[in-house]
């Protein structure tokens, strides 16, 4: 079974040069954890997902060792936040996309896809040999359903 097999095409994406805010809002309102991010060609820039926006809002730092003590600079005020958020909201999101995140080319085993995502934590983008074009993404989703009507 290959990667084109159990990927979903024509995801939710966001171009590169929409805002963080827009990203923000596509994430949220669809109820997704990630989006691929694309340039005006349809080629894949990245990955922009939850982690990221949080990243932006609270420092990668913050979040190493003992979470709670850590993140006490975090007043209980949430329009803290949210002003912190409005530093970023208008910036194009592709100031914030991973660029290393893993890709696949469509032909890639279905079990290379799992091992990837299990690997990375997030989706994995499907990415065309010749043109470089963003075809889908396999989501955990994706890769549990193949692994498990494939055993079937």
């Amino acid at each position: 079974m290959r990667c084109v097999t159990i990927m979903t095409p024509d995801p939710l994406t966001v171009d590169g040069m929409r805002s963080v805010a827009t990203a923000a809002g596509l994430l949220l309102g669809h109820q997704k954890t990630h989006l691929a991010v694309l340039d005006a060609n349809g080629r894949h820039i990245g990955m922009f997902g939850l982690d990221d926006l949080s990243s932006m809002l609270v420092p990668r730092m913050a979040l190493a060792g003992d979470v709670t003590a850590n993140l006490r600079f975090i007043t209980d005020d949430p329009g803290d936040l949210r002003a912190r958020f409005g530093e970023f909201a208008d910036r194009p999101v592709s100031e914030f996309v991973d660029r290393n995140a893993p890709t696949l080319k469509p032909d890639a085993s279905a079990m290379e896809a799992f091992r990837l995502v299990c690997r990375s934590g997030r989706p994995i983008a499907v990415i065309a040999h010749d043109s470089g074009k963003f075809e889908g993404i396999i989501t955990y989703l994706d890769a549990f359903r193949g692994l498990i009507h494939a055993s079937s």
